[in-house]
């Protein structure tokens, strides 16, 4: 409980939930490899861009679904790695 605490006293949910759309729409596009000795002749067409206001609509209905932390959010486990120390939280 102490963990939840402080995760919801030093991050605000709706900043989260704002940052976490921003990192997803702003994603650097993947490109595929050419295999050696194929040409491809009717490549994929690339999908439209969003418009802003889309962009907007996603962030504001994330920030509207917000809500603080709870316990299945701060899961304190036993750390995987010895350079971990001894517990890690998965509050990603």
């Amino acid at each position: 409980d102490n963990v939840v605490e402080v995760l919801n006293e030093l991050y605000d949910p709706a900043d989260v939930a704002r940052g976490n759309v921003f990192a997803k729409l702003n994603k650097p596009k993947k490109k595929k490899k050419k295999k050696k000795g194929s040409e491809d002749e009717n490549p994929a067409p690339e999908k439209p861009e969003m418009s802003e206001s889309e962009k907007q609509a996603l962030v504001d209905a994330a920030v509207a679904q917000a809500k603080p932390f709870d316990r299945m959010d701060a899961m304190v486990t036993p750390a995987t790695r010895a350079e971990f120390g001894d517990y890690q939280v998965n509050a990603a």
